[in-house]
């Protein structure tokens, strides 16, 4: 087995037992440095007895490194008490996840409770606002003052409901902020470059929809080229699915390798001589891209698979597919844990994966 896959296995594997390792952090951290010290000890010695003993502390390691990390994650702010109440919050948003006819609903960081100055919070909530000819929408990196009534994301009424809380809950969210229509006091907007490019994202995808095009032309557009597929109806998501075209409307390697293609196709016009800085243009277009895009599980890993390629071509060591595949997987449950739940992180691996495999059969 290739180390990496191990290492994954194994941290897969952290993920999936966190809930049963009920631990203080301290306590995990004196584990973490014993075991990771005899492992140490073990891997230097010679006995292949010792193999056995080496793959069980290696999975300890794991295990523990994930629980740690998973402290920080779990971090979050009991909201409890404030159910059901109406109440003044100092707020940034960080999406506009979604617009409907009725609410345009954001995902925002709740930084503070006027009256409660005892606890810092730093939360993530929806926030819910009605959409009418009298509402301007926020834009990502917005902060301000606002009167709110606060509720807890209802669980589902059937088992064979879609369960909302269940979703939001792997995100980190089980709050819904409902904006009331009074006034809101605007404080300096937040313009790192991050929230600068969701700023753009959104207000490309507004200017797209304010040219003359038919609604259906409009959302196919914003999916395929922005990535914003939630305002894709379901009659056209339907017609793409009968067509078995339904993956185009979901941007992921396709798309990317497009860009990739073309982008390095121009740069080898201009900058034929000079290959380490192409690749370094080419970097920060799809690193760029990607953002803009909203960092979706299966544009996350199609990038991080281009951008392990070309560190490996640079630094001129060589790999395999199967490889950069599993790194990238590690990369991304390493920086969000949640992930391995994510449906479309799982079928975004398992497609790549299949197409690995079965491709020298087709091709033979």
């Amino acid at each position: 087995m290739l180390p990496i896959v191990r290492i994954l296995a194994l941290w897969i594997l952290g993920v999936l037992s966190i809930p049963f390792i009920d631990y203080t952090y301290e306590v995990v951290l004196c584990i973490v440095l014993a075991v990771s010290l005899l492992f140490v000890m073990l891997f230097y010695t010679k006995s292949r007895s010792s193999k056995y003993a080496e793959n069980l502390l290696l999975f300890i390691i794991v295990l523990g490194v994930v629980k740690l990390l998973s402290f920080y994650s779990q971090n979050t702010f009991d909201l409890s008490s404030y159910y059901n109440q109406d109440l003044k919050v100092l707020v940034r948003v960080k999406e506009r996840y979604k617009t409907t006819d009725y609410h345009y609903k954001y995902v925002v960081d709740l930084k503070a409770i006027q009256g409660d100055s005892v606890n810092v919070i730093q939360q993530d909530c929806l926030l819910m606002q009605a959409n009418d000819s009298l509402t301007k929408a926020f834009y990502p990196g917005d902060e301000f003052w606002c009167n709110v009534y606060c509720t807890q994301i209802k669980s589902a009424k059937h088992i064979a409901l879609f369960d909302a809380s269940k979703y939001w809950a792997l995100k980190g969210i089980s709050e819904n902020l409902w904006l009331k229509n009074e006034k809101i006091h605007f404080i300096e907007s937040d313009l790192s470059w991050y929230y600068l490019v969701k700023r753009k994202q959104v207000e490309w995808i507004e200017l797209l929809h304010n040219q003359h095009l038919n609604e259906s032309t409009q959302q196919i557009v914003s999916a395929l080229v922005l990535g914003d597929k939630r305002g894709v109806s379901k009659d056209i998501s339907a017609s793409f699915t009968n067509l078995g075209l339904v993956h185009t409307l979901a941007l992921s390697g396709l798309h990317i390798s497009l860009i990739y293609g073309i982008c390095a196709f121009v740069l080898s016009l201009f900058l034929k001589f000079r290959p380490k800085l192409q690749s370094i243009i080419l970097v920060l277009i799809i690193v760029s891209y990607a953002i803009l895009t909203g960092l979706s599980p299966s544009v996350m890993r199609a990038s991080l698979m281009f951008l392990l390629y070309a560190f490996s071509l640079a630094i001129n060591r060589r790999t395999t597919a199967f490889n950069i595949v599993f790194l990238s997987a590690l990369i991304l449950l390493i920086y969000n844990q949640n992930l391995v739940f994510d449906i479309g992180f799982q079928l975004s691996y398992l497609a790549v994966l299949g197409i690995l495999y079965f491709y020298k059969f087709f091709r033979d």
